[in-house]
């Protein structure tokens, strides 16, 4: 049976949950990050306490005593990036899951491999973002053009469209922070890919995310490939 805790894959990349607000204006992108200059930051992932895993182990030991249906509705329970809310049938007491999640807040966002970052104008209105890496050059995301006029991001796929804004808590994987998210979904009989990017500042102000996510499935679900990454800026100087 399939354990809880799947769901709660790649903690490494925040998973977009987005949360409806009034759709806006075109996004500035030079709110986060610099034009004609790069910004020196890195490629991120969360880390996890080491206490937290005991817990999950016990949502997972827990689940796999479940029925299907009852595990489907404690699963809709679980928004992804987040703690798992408590609930008697994960296993916990209440003082036990007092304990997860403290454990759970001592999560930190650390560095991976620096990485520079800026945009360059392509024409028409468009964006890019210039990109460079240590051991691996561009980043995919360069291949992407942003349209201010549209709203919108281009890529070889086809078009990511402006989803709802993004607000998160301090108990998200990579805590309180607010932003906006572009999307693109392409099924057909072999497959189905979707791409996103997102742009946001952390609430205290200091520090900018970039979020981009690629994968593909078949029809069935079955994973084809899978490619996304999260990265960390300081807010540009003139944006704070």
């Amino acid at each position: 049976m399939k354990a809880i805790t799947s769901v709660l894959t790649l903690l490494a990349v925040p998973a977009m949950v987005s949360t409806v607000c009034a759709q806006a204006k075109s996004v500035d992108l030079k709110e986060y990050l610099p034009v004609g200059s790069l910004s020196s930051g890195n490629v991120v992932r969360v880390k996890l306490d080491d206490g937290v895993a005991k817990y999950h182990e016990i949502f997972d030991k827990n689940g796999n005593k479940m029925t299907d249906a009852e595990r489907a509705e404690l699963i809709k329970m679980i928004k992804p990036g987040y703690p798992i809310p408590w609930d008697p049938r994960f296993g916990l007491s209440k003082e036990e899951y007092a304990k997860y999640k403290e454990a759970w807040m001592k999560k930190e966002v650390v560095d991976m491999e620096p990485v520079v970052a800026g945009l360059e104008p392509a024409g028409n209105n468009m964006w890019r973002i210039a990109s460079a890496t240590q051991q691996q050059g561009p980043l995919s995301i360069s291949a992407l053009k942003y349209n201010a006029k549209d709203d919108q991001w281009e890529s070889n796929n086809g078009k990511l469209k402006r989803s709802e804004d993004l607000t998160y808590t301090d108990d998200y994987t990579f805590g309180a922070w607010k932003g906006h998210e572009w999307k693109l979904k392409n099924e057909d009989a072999m497959s189905v890919t979707t791409e996103s990017v997102s742009f946001g500042k952390t609430d205290d102000g200091k520090s900018v995310f970039i979020v981009y996510s690629l994968v593909e499935t078949t029809p069935e679900g079955v994973e084809l490939a899978r490619q996304n990454y999260a990265l960390r800026f300081p807010v540009p100087k003139k944006a704070r």
